[in-house]
């Protein structure tokens, strides 16, 4: 008579020896080899589980995202590619009206000098202070204009007068290189702080002027 049901007799044969199954899996575990497991060992079997769900739960969202990355990257080429049909058809058909249009609105070599040596100045300013000059942010332009009108106390009215021009210099310098790179640039914040700016050089020198007067 075997010891356990669903296990051999001991007297017979066998051609290899059977382990019996783990309960979980499906199997009968003999009596005489079953325990109790301990309020400790319990906690580390269903640690043991709860992580395996959350790697698998963790897997399957990277997964996911993967797949959601793959779909846009390749909705983004196709997107591309037609936007670049699209605008051979339209260089081919409007060729000469574009190269005029450029030739119009292109800058001289010495304008070109110059709104290379603004964006430079303005480069290095977004550098040493970890932002970004190209794409830049409109409200980083702001704050370098800002910073830039600063002048000395006591400042004649043309050395006010030249601060003012040198800043709309740079900012049509950033707006021309970000329009150049093709990269959209919130001029709002831009305009307010020139505006800004304007007014407070008229009200400095008004008070030159009156006082000197």
């Amino acid at each position: 008579m075997p010891l356990c049901r669903g296990l051999p007799d001991s007297r017979a044969k066998l051609s290899r020896p059977q382990t019996p199954r783990h309960p979980q899996r499906g199997g009968l575990r003999c009596i005489a080899q079953q325990r109790e497991l301990t309020p400790m060992e319990r906690d580390a079997e269903k640690a043991k589980w709860e992580k395996r769900r959350a790697e698998d739960a963790a897997f399957e969202l990277f997964l996911k995202d993967a797949i959601t990355r793959a779909k846009s990257e390749t909705a983004a080429v196709e997107r591309r590619k037609r936007e670049d049909e699209l605008a051979g058809t339209i260089d081919g058909i409007f060729g000469a009206e574009l190269q005029a249009e450029h030739a119009r609105t292109w800058p001289d070599e010495v304008t070109l000098n110059l709104y290379t040596a603004d964006m430079k100045r303005f480069t290095a300013w977004a550098r040493e202070r970890g932002i970004g000059a190209l794409p830049a942010q409109g409200t980083t332009v702001a704050a370098f204009l800002l910073e830039a009108a600063v002048i000395d106390e006591g400042s004649k009215v043309a050395q006010m007068k030249e601060a003012e021009g040198r800043l709309r210099q740079s900012v049509k310098a950033i707006l021309f290189t970000h329009r150049v790179a093709q990269h959209w640039i919130d001029d709002g914040p831009i305009n307010a702080v020139l505006a800004f700016i304007g007014a407070k050089y008229v009200e400095e020198i008004q008070a030159q002027e009156k006082s000197n007067g």
